[in-house]
Order: C-alpha cells, then sequence, then structure tokens
C-alpha cells in the first residue's frame, strides 16, 4: 500500500482567536494569558499505526450482508477488520469563554481539535474508509458551583448519526497502560449469549464473518 503523508487535518483561519467579546465600543487591550491544557499538552502531532478491529453490528434482511456462506436466521454479524488508523491533531484553540450562571462565574476552556480517521486494510490493495471523526479535547478547569476539579472531555462526531462527549478526571502513570483481555461477547444473558462469537472457517478476503454458536 503506497505510504501516505501525514499532516494536521484542521486548522484555524489565519487571525482567527477565541476570546471574551467586549460590551464596549471602544477597543480594549486582549488578555494574554491562554488557560493551561493540562494532560492535552501532550496531544500534538499526527499518527499512523496498524489495528484490528471487531464488533457485532446489526444484518438487515432488506440489506443482507454478503458472506462466503450464508447464514439464515440471524440478524447481526461480527466483522472483523484489519485496519490503518491515523490521529492528527491542530494547534490549540487559546483562551475559550465559557460563560456562568448563578454563583459560578466565567471560566475559559482550551482545547486542541483533532481527526481519526480508520481505513480496513484487510485486502491491502483494496482499502476502505470505515471510520471517520472529528472532534475537540477540551481542558476544563475546576469550578465552584458545582464544586468539581479540573477535567477533560472529549467531544466527538461520526458521520453516521453518532455524537459523544465523554467527561472525567486524568491521571499518569510510569509506562504502557495495562489493559485486560476482555471477551466479545456484548451481553451476559441467556437471550443475547447465542450471538455468534465462533467462525466456521478461517477469515480470508476480508469479508465479515459469522456463524450460529
Amino acid at each position: 500500500m503506497t505510504d501516505i503523508h501525514l499532516q494536521p487535518a484542521l486548522s484555524l483561519p489565519a487571525g482567527f482567536r477565541f476570546g471574551e467579546v467586549s460590551s464596549f465600543t471602544a477597543p480594549r487591550a486582549l488578555a494574554s494569558a491562554v488557560p493551561t491544557l493540562g494532560p492535552l499538552s501532550a496531544f500534538t502531532g499526527a499518527f499512523r499505526g496498524s489495528g484490528f478491529n471487531t464488533i457485532f453490528r446489526p444484518d438487515s434482511t432488506k440489506t443482507p450482508t454478503g458472506l462466503p456462506k450464508p447464514i439464515t436466521g440471524s440478524d447481526n454479524v461480527l466483522e472483523l477488520n484489519l485496519t490503518l488508523e491515523t490521529l492528527s491533531f491542530s494547534p490549540s484553540l487559546g483562551s475559550v469563554p465559557n460563560r456562568g450562571t448563578g454563583q459560578q462565574g466565567y471560566i475559559f476552556l482550551n482545547g486542541v481539535p483533532y481527526l481519526q480517521t480508520i481505513t480496513d486494510v484487510t485486502l491491502p490493495h483494496q482499502p476502505i474508509g470505515i471510520h471517520f471523526e472529528p472532534g475537540l479535547w477540551m481542558a476544563v478547569p475546576g469550578t465552584t458551583d458545582p464544586a468539581e476539579g479540573a477535567t477533560v472531555v472529549r467531544m466527538a462526531s461520526i458521520p453516521h448519526g453518532t455524537t459523544i462527549e465523554a467527561q472525567g478526571t486524568s491521571s499518569t502513570a510510569a509506562g504502557r497502560p495495562t489493559i485486560p483481555a476482555v471477551h466479545i461477547t456484548p451481553f451476559i444473558s441467556t437471550t443475547i449469549i447465542s450471538i455468534s462469537t465462533q467462525t466456521t472457517a478461517p477469515l480470508t478476503g476480508g469479508a465479515p464473518t459469522t456463524s450460529p454458536s
């Protein structure tokens, strides 16, 4: 597969800057302080790597998935993908005003735009995009009402109708994370456990594969 040149996927127009809009008509001095990015300061540049994706997804009788060995009576497909993934970060936004209400005054956020793309490369000479996600990582300072410490937020949008906002705390640790093995069966239920987690033959040709359990 031909190599690609990676570069930041999102860029701000020249001269664009976030800030608090003045209530007065006379020009005033602009604030020079930029809120900290905290742990997000490491989010710079562009990255590329290989991966593996597994997902149980719906299979409609109106538009059934073509399989080497057709399966009847199943409303789901276990799809496996060898992937090529890219993640690129743009320069930080700077000082982003967030209006307060009641006892909470204004706070100022900072954030990093990002773009994640995932391409199926099970057939190396026939790559096909399967995921496109523009979004923002935001650093939120502590507040007094409610009384919360500093947090980070991931705000993402996916073309087929999904947007997410995940907010929480952050921590640092030496070395890479320890990620335990997790079974891919999505639910532990007598009615759902029958979803296939076995294949009838080795995966070939990159096609999604499924079989009754």
